[in-house]
């Protein structure tokens, strides 16, 4: 139920040029109806073609009051422009508007004091077509009054057009409901283009697509903001690390010292113990959490491998440590960069195994650059788990040298 109600403090003082009546307004039911006659007994205007004056000079003619599809042909002659001037046409422009129809409701408003229409009525029939009516209302007092019963959001103000789509109702979305209004020295060719491209991307099916295309926007932008959040998280966990493994390598060098302390004194043991501290070093640089699910475990460095270091020396030592680090921990991250594992007596045959204990052979890569290309590290996996440091070799046999 809307109702136009009592004219409030803010609604301005009807002028001259239309007509408020005495009476109380009744409420309006929704549907369509017809105009009924103005109370002064006067009829509704129709503007002339190609022109904001009422045609049959400043009285206008007066016409039938009608509304589109009232009629046998549902339209009527000239531009089909209705000036609405009393009361009782803005109470049926409004019922018109709220209720069924299928056609868009286009209202012209007046541009200050001149009481010529806002956009050129013949300009605006050559894009809506020739079905939609036009409404013009140049009196302040019933653009007010039209407020009271559309709501401000929805209503046509001084100097701006309004175009009302099908459905509307007074809870609508006013982008749904296009305003257009004229700004301080726009020409009115520029506003006509304007109002163009109001009516065509407001049409129903238009508006849905854009809306779709405002909600898949609106998602992308959530996502970019999760992304952006995450990409701070990462920055951060990455400063975290960096400060953690500033951490590792001063921790691992102390534990180096303490090592240094433990060992025998440096000569013909000097390779075996550099590789001892190595080992323990690049443990070290592991996080805290890390080192507690993966402790360094039992291993061993036979007498072939250190001869095999001592023939290679340019062999690098950091990648040998770190390689036999991940094997004795069984750290799976570094695993995966080693190219681990176990050797068989031939292609999907059995794995070779040790026959004095079961040990099972092993070999990894120790090249960074291309993992699984020599040279390489092998090993004996021993039941007990411990790790037996065998040889380096490089060419991929089947079989690990031994003294």
């Amino acid at each position: 139920m809307v109702s136009l109600g009592v004219v409030g403090a803010s609604t301005p003082v009807p002028t001259s040029n239309c007509t408020r009546s005495d009476t109380p307004v009744p409420s309006v039911r929704l549907g369509r109806c017809r105009m009924s006659e103005p109370r002064d007994g006067s009829e509704p205007h129709i503007l002339a073609a190609g022109s904001d004056q009422p045609a049959g000079g400043d009285s206008g003619q007066p016409l039938q009051a009608w509304l589109p599809g009232d009629g046998p042909s549902g339209s009527i002659g000239g531009l089909g422009v209705v000036e609405v001037q009393t009361e009782p046409e803005l109470l049926s422009l409004v019922e018109y508007v709220l209720g069924d129809r299928c056609q868009p409701v286009i209202a012209l408003a007046s541009m200050g004091q001149a009481h010529m229409a806002v956009l050129p009525p013949r300009g605006v029939r050559a894009i809506i077509g020739s079905a939609p009516p036009i409404y013009v209302i140049r009196c302040a007092y019933l653009l007010g009054r039209l407020a009271d019963a559309l709501g401000g959001a929805l209503a046509l103000t001084a100097g701006a057009a309004r175009i009302w789509w099908p459905g509307l109702s007074t809870a609508s979305d006013p982008l749904d409901h296009p305003l257009v209004v004229q700004m301080e020295s726009e020409r009115a060719d520029s506003l006509l283009e304007e109002f163009a491209l109001q009516f065509d991307l407001s049409r129903p099916r238009v508006r849905v697509a854009i809306k779709a295309l405002d909600d898949v926007r609106a998602l992308i932008e959530q996502q970019l903001q999760r992304t952006n959040l995450q990409l701070v998280q990462s920055r951060q966990q990455l400063r975290d690390v960096q400060v953690e493994r500033h951490r590792a390598r001063t921790r691992a060098e102390s534990a180096e010292a303490q090592l240094d302390a433990l060992l025998p004194e440096r000569g013909a043991e000097d390779l075996e113990r550099s590789l001892h501290a190595a080992i323990f070093r690049e443990w070290m640089t592991l996080t805290e959490d890390d080192r507690r699910e993966y402790p360094l475990g039992r291993y061993v460095l036979t007498q072939q491998l250190l001869k095999d270091l001592e023939r290679q020396p340019d062999l690098p030592r950091e990648r040998l440590a770190w390689v036999c680090t991940m094997l004795a921990s069984r750290y799976t991250s570094g695993l995966a960069g080693i190219a681990q594992r176990h050797l068989v007596k031939m292609p999907g045959g059995e794995q070779v195994k040790r026959s004095t204990d079961g040990a099972i052979a092993g070999r990894c890569s120790l090249n960074s650059s291309t993992h699984g290309e020599g040279p390489y590290l092998d090993y004996w996996e021993r039941p007990d788990g411990t790790i037996e440091f065998a040889a380096i070799s490089s060419n991929d046999e089947t079989k690990i040298r031994e003294p």
